[in-house]
């Protein structure tokens, strides 16, 4: 965990679901192929793949140069214990992710939330 706990954590991405939805649909697209991932054998993926496979399901941001790029990488700080920030490039935005087993039964940000 990132030291603040799960209740730390909830609001924020709880807040991301109900008032940013142009933010939330790319996070559910994330969860999706990081459990795609996992199931094909892979625990860590970087997140230039994760923007890449966005892209190729038709997002148009792809760095953190874009105001909802930089705000979707700074979600994933979020996502933990399901996706794990383990390390950070420029600006501190994370580069690559920590994949747990428990994101195979996640597709949505909803459902890590519930979880």
């Amino acid at each position: 965990m990132n030291g603040f706990g799960r209740s730390w954590v909830h609001p924020n991405a709880k807040a991301i679901l109900t008032q940013q939805p142009d933010t939330s649909r790319p996070l559910d697209a994330i969860i999706e192929f990081a459990a795609s991932a996992f199931r094909r054998g892979r625990d860590t993926i970087s997140v230039a793949e994760l923007f890449n496979a966005l892209g190729a399901r038709g997002s148009h941001f792809r760095d953190e140069d874009d105001l909802l790029g930089y705000r979707l990488k700074c979600a994933l700080f979020g996502l933990e214990p399901f996706l794990t920030v383990i390390n950070a490039a420029k600006g501190f935005l994370p580069s690559t992710i920590k994949v747990s087993a428990k994101v195979q039964r996640m597709s949505t940000l909803k459902d890590v939330l519930e979880a």
